[in-house]
């Protein structure tokens, strides 16, 4: 039984939880390849790099993001931040750049 109607006309498996990395400390002109963790309702987990196709991700800071290799590169110091968005649950990492 369930109180969710939908359960009985759809098969939803929506992300209930979105897991980030720890906080690090990296040297300025340092290279990341962050994977965050998708929790789904049906209890599966998924492994994600931020700009997947299937996430929505936010850069704020001093870090720039290599399209063409796939990482993150401190650039800089101060802090910066990686949040990764996906069906209103998210998750974000925090960077400080020495």
């Amino acid at each position: 039984y369930s109180n969710s109607w939908w359960d009985y006309f759809s098969e939803l498996d929506y992300v209930t939880e979105v897991t980030a990395p720890e906080a690090v400390t990296v040297v300025s002109g340092d290279e990341l390849k962050p994977v965050f963790t998708l929790k789904y309702r049906s209890g599966k987990t998924r492994e994600v790099k931020p700009f997947d196709t299937d996430v929505y991700t936010e850069i704020t800071g001093n870090i720039a993001y290599c399209e063409e290799c796939g990482t993150i590169r401190a650039c800089g110091h101060g802090h910066a931040e990686i949040t990764v968005k996906r069906d209103g649950k998210a998750g974000r990492m925090t960077i400080k750049i020495k």
